[in-house]
């Protein structure tokens, strides 16, 4: 059964790369199976945590008329001591976006219980002003003034119909993560 298991694995994960490509050429993007010079490209997390962090299905491209690039990130973190002892490979789709101009930076990401409580005690979240959204995701930026001009209600409506997912606007880029696996 476990021989089946890795066998289906490997053939499912070929038949994505091999999709992947071919939407690639399609939309004339260029599609690497992996690059690791994006591992150490972007700042933020889930950058930077763990250890053996792997950018693969790395697709390059422009839309709109503005270049992106898009790939899974994933790192390994290890927890526990002696026969408790575990690594846990943590998954990400990531999707930057060049804007063409710099941002003053804005990051916007679920939190939960936990979460509001360290934004109580550290006043690091920026309220918005609609109780929903508050409750539900954290703002942070060195200007709460461009978070509450990006953050119009349009916006906040979709945010609210996408709730695992968390972006950010870091220098000209845009970054959007959705966690596969959530902590």
């Amino acid at each position: 059964l476990v021989v089946f298991l890795i066998v289906r694995s490997a053939k499912q994960a070929q038949e994505r790369r091999e999709g992947m490509a071919a939407h690639a050429a399609h939309r004339e993007w260029e599609y690497t199976a992996t690059d690791p010079s994006l591992v150490a490209r972007f700042g933020g997390a889930p950058f930077g945590r763990g250890f053996a962090g792997t950018a693969s299905n790395v697709l390059r491209g422009t839309h709109d008329e503005r270049a992106f690039v898009a790939f899974d990130y994933s790192y390994r973190d290890t927890t526990g001591v002696g026969q408790d002892r575990r690594t846990h490979t943590y998954r990400f789709s990531v999707v930057a976006l060049h804007l063409g101009v710099r941002t003053p930076g804005l990051s916007v990401a679920p939190t939960g219980f936990f979460g509001r409580l360290v934004n109580a005690v550290t006043g690091r979240d920026i309220p918005i002003g609609v109780p929903s959204f508050d409750e539900a995701f954290t703002v942070t930026t060195p200007s709460p003034e461009f978070a509450r001009d990006v953050l119009h209600p349009g916006i906040l409506e979709v945010q609210q119909h996408h709730p695992d997912l968390a972006w950010r606007l870091d220098g000209d880029s845009k970054r959007i993560r959705k966690d596969w696996v959530v902590k």
